[in-house]
């Protein structure tokens, strides 16, 4: 890959803000970096699956503290290829220092959606000997890069500014924040969420969503606060492939409700991917039924399904009254 001068990002991708703040409905696509150091790989999954389907593409950070190439990387070759990333950035590896020093190099890059996340504990992936950090949890990171955007400062209070004579730079990120809508009492999910809409979160993803009347409850009673309307809700999908898939979910990932008649109903499939496919597409129209922004896709060994899903989803948003808006702009990067 030849090399990218820092000119080539002066203006960067920022379509995911402005369907947003136009009230249009986005797909977000989820891409987990490789496991060795080779950026071929990537943009073959970007070619094939991601570019042109996805208004945005989210780059995991080390999930499940899984060891990986670091989501700036990934985010770089993401822009270097035309499309718009939402770079994850999790507390448990780095202190304050580290996160802004991550920050204001993904900021230089051309990055201008960041995903904050708290992060799974390390006793869960394959260093579970290493030494979290966990300086901060998701809401004061939230708060961080809410201060950088507003104020234009760092963490330590000092300006963010070129040279001493320049003036202060406000860095205008877009703020996300992940939801899971299970696990707890719907109102006090609420009111954990509510903080991060008050530390700064612009938008919400979710983790997969299996169980329709969990999270019926769950949006009740974020309307109940008014978060329905002050942030914009973009609820996760995970198609599955097989019923073993589901259950390895169920008692492996932390977040994911998965009801039993799920599972059943995938184990007596004749043909599990058609089901699951079908299963998914279920999932789609009654999350539609709520004031969703957009759905955010899980393609955990699934990538090869993504570009038919984003298209059904668009079509039946369109349908189910969801203003879609241009996509020109994701069309022309693939």
């Amino acid at each position: 890959m030849d090399f990218i001068a820092p000119t080539a990002w002066v203006k960067p991708p920022q379509m995911l803000r402005r369907k947003m703040e136009a009230g249009q409905f986005v797909v977000t696509i989820e891409l987990t970096p490789p496991r060795a150091p080779d950026l071929t790989s990537i943009l073959t999954r970007l070619e094939k699956n991601f570019l042109g389907h996805a208004d945005a593409i989210n780059v995991t950070d080390c999930a499940s503290s899984i060891l990986r190439m670091s989501s700036l990387c990934a985010c770089q070759v993401i822009l270097h290829a035309g499309g718009e990333p939402v770079m994850q950035l999790t507390c448990r590896d780095r202190n304050r220092i580290a996160l802004q020093s991550e920050l204001i190099s993904a900021y230089a890059s051309g990055v201008r959606n960041i995903l904050c996340l708290t992060g799974d504990h390390v006793r869960f992936g394959d260093h579970p000997t290493a030494k979290p950090v966990f300086d901060l949890d998701a809401v004061n990171l939230i708060a961080m890069v809410g201060a950088m955007r507003r104020e234009g400062q760092y963490g330590s209070g000092d300006p963010i500014r070129l040279n001493a004579k320049s003036e202060t730079l406000k860095l205008d990120w877009l703020i996300g924040a992940a939801a899971n809508p299970y696990g707890n009492r719907p109102e006090h999910l609420a009111a954990h969420l509510d903080k991060k809409r008050r530390a700064g979160a612009d938008f919400l993803q979710t983790q997969p969503i299996f169980d329709a009347a969990g999270f019926d409850a769950w949006w009740r009673a974020l309307a109940a606060l008014g978060l329905d309307r002050t942030m914009k809700i973009m609820p996760g999908l995970l198609p599955p492939k097989s019923a073993h898939a589901l259950e390895y979910m169920k008692e492996h990932v932390s977040g994911v409700r998965i009801p039993d008649e799920v599972i059943r109903r995938m184990k007596a499939a004749a043909d599990p991917e058609a089901e699951g496919k079908k299963l998914t597409l279920e999932l789609v129209d009654f999350l539609l039924q709520y004031p969703i922004a957009g759905l955010h896709l899980y393609p955990v060994f699934w990538e090869s399904y993504m570009p038919e899903l984003a298209g059904e989803i668009r079509e039946r948003a369109a349908r189910a009254g969801h203003a879609l808006g241009d996509r020109s702009e994701a069309a022309a990067a693939s």
